[in-house]
């Protein structure tokens, strides 16, 4: 994916493609890539993305499913506070988060302990709020 974002990135530049044309430009194949509107807004900035073992995460997708995750601020368009609870892979060992259901919660009340980054849509019933336990610094 992210090769494939660079090479439209300086596909784009060589064509000097400007900003109004980048629907026009991307391809659209979902197996590649999935173009989010952040992720089009990064290549008219011209950002240039590099993979980076350190963020390949585990993360909590559903109750009791760990999946691996690439946790990368241009991939990810709504981080929300998971990398501040979880600002590097070490801080999983020491830092905690409660998740409960938002307000308006059509469902029975529940709660998730995690050491993980967690999906924001945990039980896929309701959204999802997460309060930070411990605060560590390395």
């Amino acid at each position: 994916m992210i090769d494939n974002y660079n090479e439209h990135l300086f596909k784009m530049i060589s064509m000097n493609i400007n900003q109004d044309s980048i629907d026009n430009f991307v391809s659209y194949d979902d197996k590649k890539i999935n173009w989010s509107e952040g992720l089009k807004k990064n290549l008219a900035r011209k950002i240039v993305i590099a993979y980076e073992d350190s963020r390949i995460r585990k993360a909590l997708y559903r109750p009791f499913s760990i999946q691996y995750l690439y946790f990368d601020k241009y991939l990810i368009e709504r981080r929300y506070q998971m990398h501040i609870f979880f600002p590097i892979s070490e801080s999983e060992q020491d830092n905690h988060i409660i998740c409960i259901p938002s307000i308006g919660s059509r469902y029975n009340f529940w709660s998730f302990y995690s050491n993980h980054i967690v999906d924001l849509n945990l039980t896929s019933l309701d959204n999802t709020h997460c309060f930070s336990i411990l605060y560590i610094f390395r």
